[in-house]
């Protein structure tokens, strides 16, 4: 799924080839995920701002409404030159108002979300309550404030969109891992050298792959058609059975941490103080030998 590096590389992207261009036309919207009387209210109204916080994109119109996109686990937006061939699971398209040119939405899977709602409607579904502060704006103060209000393993709570927005499986085993913290361990039990530690880590990897331009494992391309290339520098993601660069302990790699969630982590650099997840079952061992 799309993480906060892979939302910012469509959102920089989108922010320089659709703010400042009026809709003029919608041309399709799928029923099977875009609401069809929503999306027109778009027609005739110019984009004039792409937010993005956590996961999330928010375009802003002219007219006080917001286009709320979620690429979900598949999902791609972009400008393209209407003749551009229409692929499959093209949910939408809008005519632009120059070059003749359309806003396109695909996503095979279906796990997206394009929605068009009104400002005080925003702001009920997206307000503090329901979504935490950006990954990358969150002070060292504000993330150890919200980890103290929960005994919660670190990793879950770190995902949780409501604690912190923007961080997902890869990033959180990432983060983790530069922070030198065990992913079991309870979030309220990080000290303050610990939380600067886990902040420092989730702003330096987070901001190093937004520079390369995301994360490409499966399916991830940018609204410019380029795959990330961070994939290239995880230490220790996909990495279970082999040496940590660090220490040479062999990477474990449990889905007991997150429910079902492949978790990797270096038992050396990482060390869980007594607390252990057991040895990781052999399917869940990758060789890359």
């Amino acid at each position: 799924m799309p993480e906060l590096p892979e939302v910012e590389t469509v959102a920089r992207t989108l922010r320089r080839t659709l703010v400042g261009r009026r809709v003029e036309k919608v041309v399709r919207a799928s029923p099977l995920m875009i609401e069809r009387r929503s999306v027109r209210r778009l027609v005739g109204q110019r984009i004039d701002v792409v937010d993005r916080q956590g996961k999330w994109m928010f375009l802003r119109t002219e007219g006080n409404d917001v286009l709320v996109v979620h690429l979900g686990m598949t999902g791609w937006v972009g400008v393209v030159p209407k003749e551009t061939e229409v692929v499959p699971h093209t949910h939408l398209r809008a005519r632009l108002d120059e070059e003749g040119q359309e806003l396109r939405f695909v996503d095979p899977r279906r796990f997206g979300e394009w929605t068009v709602m009104s400002q005080p409607a925003w702001e009920g579904r997206f307000g503090p309550k329901n979504l935490g502060p950006d990954a990358l704006t969150c002070s060292p103060d504000e993330l150890q404030a919200r980890l103290k209000k929960t005994t919660r393993r670190i990793k879950p709570t770190l995902m949780d969109q409501r604690v912190v927005a923007g961080v997902g499986n890869i990033y959180a085993d990432e983060i983790l891992y530069q922070a030198r913290l065990a992913p079991m361990r309870p979030a309220h039990s990080l000290k303050r050298d610990d939380v600067e530690r886990l902040h420092a880590a989730m702003v330096g990897v987070l901001a190093a792959s937004i520079r390369d331009g995301g994360t490409t494992i499966q399916s991830f391309i940018g609204s410019d058609g380029r795959e990330g290339g961070f994939q290239e520098r995880l230490l220790v993601y996909g990495r279970a059975g082999r040496a940590c660069l660090v220490c040479e302990s062999l990477i474990q790699c449990s889905p007991a941490v997150v429910a079902g969630r492949s978790t990797y982590w270096c038992p050396g650099c990482q060390p869980a103080k007594g607390r252990r997840l057991g040895r990781p079952k052999a399917r869940h061992v990758v060789s890359h030998d």
